[in-house]
């Protein structure tokens, strides 16, 4: 849990109301950015790109290596990529 509310197990995105939850599901586990409309989990690398693209290369404003980088160390630290 974080701060009241769920957060992605794949990306670690606090998941505030149900829009932000894949496929507006009440009782998915993933974001809508890492989940499928069915809330199923996207593949590994579909992942990882959207990270990179828009979380730490549009939001951030890093560069392509340092933001896959940063991606792929979030990724490692959450439930659905843990190995």
């Amino acid at each position: 849990m974080l701060m009241g509310g769920l957060a992605c197990e794949s990306c670690g995105r606090p998941m505030a109301s149900q829009a932000d939850r894949a496929g507006g599901l009440a009782d998915a586990r993933y974001c809508a950015q890492c989940g499928d409309r069915r809330g199923q989990l996207r593949p590994f690398e579909a992942v990882l790109e959207a990270l990179i693209v828009n979380d730490y290369m549009g939001r951030n404003g890093l560069d392509r290596g340092a933001a896959e980088i940063a991606a792929r160390n979030a990724l490692a630290r959450q439930p659905a990529w843990r190995k």
